[in-house]
C-alpha cells in the first residue's frame, strides 16, 4: 500500500467510528472515538483494516494529547503599560 492509500484508509476508519458513535447516539469526544477505534481494531478480521484502525488510533491519540496540552497552557496576561503617556 502506498502512503496515500494508507492515509485514506486511516481517514475512512475514523469516519466509520464517528458514524457508529452518531448512530448509537453517543456523545462524540476524543475518548469515545478512541474507545470505538480500539473496539474496531480488536474485532476487525481484515489485516489492512486492522492496521488502518491502529494508525487512526495513533493519530487521534496524538491529536488529543496535543489539544489537551494546548488547553492546559495559560497564555500570559498582557497588562497595558500605564506609565507610558
Amino acid at each position: 500500500m502506498n502512503s496515500s492509500h494508507d492515509e485514506q484508509m486511516k481517514d475512512r476508519m475514523i469516519g466509520e467510528a464517528l458514524l457508529a458513535l452518531l448512530e448509537d447516539q453517543v456523545a462524540v469526544s476524543a475518548a469515545a472515538l478512541i474507545a470505538r477505534l480500539e473496539e474496531m481494531a480488536e474485532t476487525e478480521e481484515e489485516t489492512y483494516r486492522k492496521i488502518a484502525c491502529q494508525r487512526a488510533l495513533a493519530d487521534v491519540r496524538s491529536h488529543s494529547v496535543r489539544t489537551n496540552s494546548s488547553a492546559n497552557y495559560k497564555q500570559p496576561r498582557l497588562v497595558p503599560d500605564e506609565q507610558k503617556h
